[in-house]
């Protein structure tokens, strides 16, 4: 077993399922959930209230407020093509359940989804900083919200980029906080509010009970498991597209460009972590030129990021 101590992190990864729980999904912290569901909707939705539907297992959170409205907030850690079918398949649910109970009058009440993504979908990629984005039925002649019953929110947490003198609303509180957490020694002076105060005492590592301590180590594991599957599929993707791209250079272009293309991808293998033996076998380099790039890259630390 994992013992306290060997965790060189003070507070819990909010990017588990462990600690996404805790902090919007736990009882104590309902306020925090409730802050931020007003956060997101600019003064057009005042949360007051909400009570948690635990018969919906297969979402992260799902909860009901006063007007019997339903909201459902999701963490996506990785891009998936159809995420955006899947959020307005979460809300069909609520829809369809409607009509399933006695005489239906037609009249639903509003369900909202909520996707907080550790990750920048591909058409906004080289968009704007912008990372709220409220998708509703519009009207596109005139601007008009058509129908204000069913909203998905999506939130673009990479984006999110302000530094601790930086916050002004909750929003920029919650965002930073889910950013950052498991980075930080101590709770930022920003962060004052009493929701805050409790939460980083109940996220320490030290301060968790046995039974949320081997949760929290199932939550750990998993999702670096997640990761590490997402990121070999990706390395192994892009070594072997990387290998066709080379074959048509050497058939098509010029030495020079050839040279060009090695280096920068090579450099990008590197970036990534790959072994010396992934990086002499994609990028067709010798192993001397390899420990160059290395060197390059140790002297060079501010060399642009490269795109893969």
């Amino acid at each position: 077993m994992i013992g306290f101590a060997d965790y060189r992190e003070r507070y819990v990864s909010l990017y588990t399922d462990f600690g996404f729980w805790k902090i919007f999904g736990d009882e104590q912290n309902k306020e925090l959930l409730i802050s931020f569901l007003s956060s997101l909707f600019q003064g057009e939705q005042n949360v007051t209230d909400v009570q948690y539907l635990n018969d919906y297992a297969m979402f992260d959170i799902c909860c009901l407020n006063d007007k019997g409205e339903r909201f459902i907030v999701e963490m996506q850690q990785a891009y998936q093509r159809y995420y955006k079918d899947r959020s307005h398949y979460y809300s069909s649910f609520f829809i369809k359940e409607r009509a399933n109970y006695g005489v239906w009058n037609l009249k639903i009440n509003g369900v909202y989804t909520v996707g907080i993504l550790n990750f920048v979908f591909p058409e906004n990629k080289y968009s704007s900083e912008y990372i709220h984005h409220d998708v509703e039925l519009v009207d596109p002649a005139e601007y008009n919200k058509l129908f204000d019953k069913i909203n998905h929110i999506y939130i673009e947490l990479p984006k999110f980029n302000k530094k601790e003198d930086e916050l002004e609303t909750m929003f920029d509180k919650l965002m930073f906080v889910l950013r950052n957490l498991s980075n930080l020694k101590e709770r930022p002076a920003a962060l004052h509010e009493s929701v805050f105060v409790r939460l980083f005492d109940q996220l320490e590592i030290a301060k968790l009970t046995p039974q949320e301590m081997n949760y929290y180590q199932g939550s750990l594991k998993h999702f670096r498991d997640y990761n590490n599957c997402f990121n070999t599929a990706k390395i192994e993707g892009f070594t072997e597209g990387m290998k066709k791209v080379i074959e048509y250079i050497k058939e098509n272009g010029t030495k020079e460009e050839l040279e060009k293309f090695r280096f920068e991808k090579a450099l990008a293998l590197i970036k990534l972590g790959e072994t010396l033996d992934a990086i002499i076998k994609a990028s067709g380099m010798p192993e001397d030129e390899v420990d160059k790039l290395k060197e390059y890259l140790k002297n060079n630390p501010l060399h642009p990021q490269l795109s893969i």
